[in-house]
């Protein structure tokens, strides 16, 4: 937590995070869904309402495996392995808020 302190501080970002999670608050690693499950509970929000960004195949696979939303940016992975994603992107400039709306109103797959 200390190094997700110093950076989201260095660049000021801190401030725009209702909620910060990382691996010392839970005891399963990816494809678990656990983090993610963690992070909605202490937003308060549904899994079915949330939206993971993620740039890793076994990141995908969890945030699905929680019941969530999910957008894959193709930094550290090919298009096609992160086919599982809702939503497939090559740079975050590409979303938009609407984009991430649309999310909202998939339905979830079975």
């Amino acid at each position: 937590m200390e190094t997700i302190d110093l950076l989201t501080g260095t660049v000021g970002v801190r401030k725009y995070f209702d909620a910060v999670v990382c691996g010392q608050d839970v005891t399963e690693s990816k494809p678990s869904p656990q983090i993610f499950l963690a992070a909605a509970k202490k937003l308060g929000a549904p899994p079915e309402e949330c939206i993971v960004i993620e740039d890793a195949v076994i990141g995908v696979t969890a945030a699905r495996r929680g019941g969530m939303h999910v957008v894959a940016v193709t930094n550290t992975h090919p298009r096609e392995e992160l086919a599982e994603a809702d939503l497939v992107v090559d740079s975050l400039a590409e979303l938009s808020v609407a984009a991430l709306e649309n999310l909202l109103n998939i339905p979830m797959p079975a």
